[in-house]
């Protein structure tokens, strides 16, 4: 699937694999791809799936991406696109709940989630 935020086509495309959500809202990953960063040295991005938020932030220059998820499916679908993508060395991969230890500048989450969990996208 194309991605319009990840780039011209061709280097802008995930594979969502069975089980695991695709972004098929594109707002929150304009809004991830387009709104100014308050750092790039630690994000988190809870609730990984697809990858697509994770290598967004890699894109723009984000340091470090602690992706977490409670699905192995959705663990190793984000591994894979995230290898393919070749931002996979900036993305340390957890299964867990929800809640991370630490702190991060900036957490994202996909809105699907939001009223789920009370996260704030950005």
């Amino acid at each position: 699937m194309e991605i319009p935020a990840l780039g011209a086509p061709g280097s802008n495309r995930i594979h969502p694999n069975y089980g695991v959500f695709s972004p098929t809202r594109g707002e929150y990953v304009d809004l991830v791809a387009h709104t100014p960063l308050p750092a790039t040295d630690l994000a988190f991005d809870v609730g990984v799936g697809t990858g697509v938020l994770s290598e967004i932030l890699a894109r723009r220059g984000v340091r470090r991406i602690v992706a977490t998820d409670v699905d192995l499916r959705g663990l190793t679908c984000a591994h894979e696109n995230l290898l393919r993508s070749g931002v996979l060395g900036q993305v340390e991969l957890l299964q867990t709940d929800l809640f991370l230890a630490g702190c991060a500048p900036l957490i994202v989450c996909k809105l699907e989630w939001i009223a789920a969990c009370g996260l704030l996208v950005l």
